[in-house]
């Protein structure tokens, strides 16, 4: 029998690629080889099936950044690999349908609720970053934010890759927080961007 969190994880991919309007739970159900009985089985309707995935994938993110912020000691190392999980999940959804999805109306709500999170725990890994020396200011900070926003709009080259290209992404987020550290900073981007890029 196959399982609801299957279902969730076939039914991401499948809204992630072609976004929520272009999906049918019949289309769901072919693809994932199983009956529509067995899918409204589990889920109600499209909505609900949308709304519980991508509430289970942002859940997960979460659990991975938050995991992230506790094991690794070095708050500016664990700034880049939020970066990064932040990024591949963004990659993960193709453009249009990230849009698509974002613009739902009953997608939103989750999205603006699930947002502070993740800002928050990239305020707390930044202040201990600038405490910890790493970053000369709260401007910088603020630059940084800035920075990889930017960066985040403008994914195309991670999304095309096949797989995605982890070396190129923490790359690309060590080069832009190059220019707002500190020399003791700088020490620890060079380190990192030795032993995984």
């Amino acid at each position: 029998m196959i399982s609801k969190e299957t279902i969730m994880e076939s039914a991401f991919a499948i809204f992630a690629r072609n976004g929520i309007k272009g999906v049918s739970m019949d289309d769901i159900a072919r693809e994932l080889k199983i009956s529509k009985k067995t899918l409204y089985g589990y889920f109600s309707g499209k909505r609900q099936l949308s709304y519980q995935t991508f509430e289970y994938k942002y859940s997960a993110l979460l659990d991975r950044i938050e995991k992230i912020v506790t094991c690794v000691p070095n708050p500016l190392i664990a700034f880049v690999f939020s970066v990064v999980e932040n990024i591949r999940f963004s990659c993960a959804i193709e453009a249009e349908s990230l849009k698509e999805i974002r613009e739902n109306e009953y997608l939103r709500p989750f999205f603006y609720s699930a947002k502070p999170k993740v800002d928050s725990l990239s305020k707390e890994l930044m202040d201990k970053v600038v405490e910890m020396g790493y970053i000369q200011n709260s401007k910088s900070n603020e630059i940084v934010i800035a920075l990889l926003k930017e960066q985040l709009k403008d994914v195309h080259s991670f999304r095309e890759a096949e797989v995605f290209p982890t070396a190129l992404c923490l790359d690309t987020v060590i080069t832009l927080l190059m220019g707002v550290c500190t020399p003791v900073g700088r020490e620890v981007l060079e380190e990192l961007k030795t032993n995984y890029t």
